[in-house]
């Protein structure tokens, strides 16, 4: 186990070990000639959650930032949930 995704990949990279990533780390993945295969099973789940402070408004952006979220969020929960009902 390594602390730091740029050490794993480098690992990766050498044919020393295999490593699970978010996607995100995709664009630092393939300059290394990794490839990535999206794990379908176990399926993981991760809650979200999106905080904000209760003493002052947020500012426009912010807001519409968290309703975006809100929204986009509640799309993917909803889709998730009716593959796994299938």
């Amino acid at each position: 186990m390594v602390d730091n995704i740029s050490t794993a990949l480098g690992m990766a990279a050498a044919n020393l070990a295999a490593t699970l990533s978010p996607a995100y780390v995709e664009p630092f993945a393939k300059p290394m000639k990794l490839v990535m295969r999206r794990v379908v099973e176990p399926e993981v789940m991760r809650e979200m959650s999106l905080y904000r402070s209760t003493r002052r408004p947020l500012s426009p952006a912010a807001e519409g930032l968290a309703e975006f979220l809100a929204e986009t969020l509640s799309r993917k929960a909803g889709a998730a949930a009716r593959r796994r009902s299938r």
